[in-house]
Parts: structure tokens; C-alpha cells; sequence
């Protein structure tokens, strides 16, 4: 390669560990569903959040992160007709395994910036979040990727459903870089 030219790459991530926590079955491991859940469901208590880890080790050291786009496929959508719900990406606290990681044991999380979901959107439609200064961050500090949950509206019915990595729609990290 010649010194100076600039090689954009595209690098497709799939969930290294993900799984979904419910308030209602609070000790129980939902790790190796082919679904993620958010939302409320049924009644209040009946609340249900995401947790999602993609690795960045197959992206090159020495490279300039220009975009990163999460992109997860609706599996389910109860949110009420003609509305929409606030959701939110929180980035993980602690480390969770995804075979033990329940509502009572769950990490703490730290809200990173909130999106909309409407009932519109049918099952087979994909959401499509710009994660872009998270991933930066995790590959300049590769020790600070804990991962992320979703978390959807926890005060009124309005499941939503996504699919796992256990399914064949796995949620993509979707990665364009350069070399510098």
C-alpha cells in the first residue's frame, strides 16, 4: 500500500454475549432466548431491559473510528397504536455474564443518549442507533467496554422485542474506519 492513501474499511460486529432481564421473573437467566426484550409488558413490575457486548478486537489497532451504528431487527411491537415510546442506550457499569445476569443482579448503567420507538414500526423493520463517540471511546479504551442496555418505557404496556444473537438476525455493530 502506498504511504498516504487512506483505505476506508466496514467492519460487521455481532453480539459477543447479550440478554434480556425481567422484573417479573427477577432471578431468572434469560441469556439464550433468541429474543430481546424492552419495555413494560402487562402491569407495572412487569418491566424488561436488554443488555448487548460487541468486541472491537477484530478492528486493526492505529485505526480512526468515522462511524459506528448499532442496528437491531424488531421481532415484536406492543407499543399502543399511533404512539411512540422513549427509550434509552445506557452504557454498563460492571462486567455481566450472559448466563447468569438477572434483574436482581444487573449492572448499574449510565444513560447515554435517549431515541424514539413508534407502533409503527412492524416486525422484520430495523432500528438503527448512531453509537458512534461510544465506540470511539471503547476502542481508545479498550478496558471500558462493558456493553449496553436498552432500556424502553417502564410506566405503561409497550413491549417491545428484538432479536438475540442466538437468532438469525442477530443486532450488528456496523463500523467504518480508515487507517491513519
Amino acid at each position: 500500500m502506498k504511504k498516504g492513501v487512506i483505505i476506508l474499511a466496514v467492519k460487521i460486529i455481532t453480539p459477543i454475549k447479550d440478554a434480556y432481564i425481567s422484573q417479573y421473573y427477577p432471578n431468572q437467566n434469560f441469556g439464550g432466548s433468541s429474543y430481546l426484550y424492552i419495555s413494560q409488558y402487562k402491569q407495572s413490575g412487569d418491566d424488561y431491559r436488554s443488555l448487548l457486548q460487541f468486541s472491537l478486537k477484530s478492528i486493526p489497532a492505529h485505526r480512526r473510528i468515522i462511524s459506528a451504528y448499532l442496528q437491531l431487527t424488531i421481532y415484536r411491537n406492543e407499543i399502543p397504536y399511533g404512539s411512540s415510546i422513549r427509550a434509552s442506550l445506557r452504557r454498563n457499569l460492571r462486567y455481566w455474564r450472559e448466563s447468569t445476569v438477572t434483574w436482581n443482579n444487573q449492572p448499574g448503567s449510565r444513560r447515554v443518549f435517549n431515541f424514539r420507538i413508534n407502533s409503527a414500526r412492524s416486525p422484520g423493520s430495523t432500528i438503527t442507533l448512531n453509537v458512534t463517540s461510544l465506540v470511539r471511546r471503547w476502542y481508545r479504551v479498550r478496558s471500558s467496554n462493558l456493553g449496553i442496555m436498552l432500556r424502553g418505557n417502564e410506566y405503561k404496556n409497550s413491549l417491545v422485542g428484538f432479536y438475540s444473537g442466538e437468532s438469525g438476525k442477530a443486532p450488528k455493530l456496523i463500523v467504518n474506519y480508515v487507517n491513519q
